[in-house]
């Protein structure tokens, strides 16, 4: 009877011990996943601040451009 205890007792901890290597994985799969999307979106942040500036610098550049021509 000692040996089926011990049998059923191990089974029952390598049970449970799958289910938390279960969790622990998920838990670590849905971190990368939101960390990819932190950086993704800080990309996209960074795209169109880039492409903010690149416009505000062309409209000053044309406005500066436009005022030379009209003071001449």
């Amino acid at each position: 009877m000692y040996r089926v205890m011990v049998f059923f007792w191990i089974l029952c901890g390598l049970v449970w011990l799958g289910g938390v290597i279960s969790i622990m994985t998920e838990m670590i799969r849905h971190r990368g996943k939101s960390l990819d999307d932190e950086k993704q979106k800080n990309e996209e942040n960074e795209e169109k601040k880039d492409k903010n500036l690149r416009q505000q610098s062309t409209k000053r550049l044309n406005n500066g451009s436009l005022q030379k021509v009209v003071k001449v």
